[in-house]
């Protein structure tokens, strides 16, 4: 077989990616092109929050944040700790 991977080729429509709070309310939205990959927005997800979050000197209750398999990189975890 000859040709491109068929999971290479370029895909047609958008992607939403959406930042939401534990009971589902979204905090950031972006729309990217369908063969953006996942890694090269999540930061750009995590940098348009509308509401900040609680200093956790301030808080003092634990914060997660739960990602989908497609932002599973060191990269973005590095860069989520630093914040």
């Amino acid at each position: 077989m000859t040709g491109p991977n068929p999971t290479d080729r370029g895909k047609l429509g958008t992607k939403r990616h959406v930042f939401t709070d534990g009971q589902g309310i979204p905090l950031s939205v972006v729309i990217t092109a369908a063969n953006t990959h996942d890694m090269k927005t999540a930061l750009s997800v995590l940098d348009n929050i509308v509401a900040k979050r609680p200093s956790y000197k301030i808080n003092k209750k634990r914060q997660n944040l739960y990602l989908d398999k497609g932002y599973d990189f060191q990269e973005i975890e590095t860069e989520v700790i630093k914040r």
